[in-house]
């Protein structure tokens, strides 16, 4: 998968993302598991797991904190024409 737009640098992501054909085209949906990929980069595969599906059985979908995570980024971009460093973002909010 690669991600571009005229706002954003380019990112190159190896892991395969899964979307249903309609979302295909949405690029605020590619973004949020843009989010997700750098939260496991960051965090590597197994934190990442037990973090995700920690965060779902204690807080359920919406609250779960790697989800908000991506949602707030998404918005963030959906909402925004300048250009900000979401892999920095990321990190800071997993640091915090």
């Amino acid at each position: 998968m690669v991600i571009t737009s005229s706002r954003h640098s380019r990112f190159e992501a190896t892991s395969p993302i899964f979307l249903q054909p309609i979302q295909s085209n949405n690029a605020n949906m590619y973004f949020h598991e843009l989010v997700h990929l750098i939260q496991r980069r960051l965090l590597g595969p197994g934190r990442f797991l037990f973090s995700y599906a920690n965060g779902l059985a204690c807080f359920g979908y919406q609250q779960s904190p790697l989800q908000v995570m991506a949602y707030d980024a998404e918005t963030a971009f959906a909402s925004s024409t300048a250009s900000f460093n979401v892999e920095k973002s990321v990190a800071q909010k997993l640091n915090s």
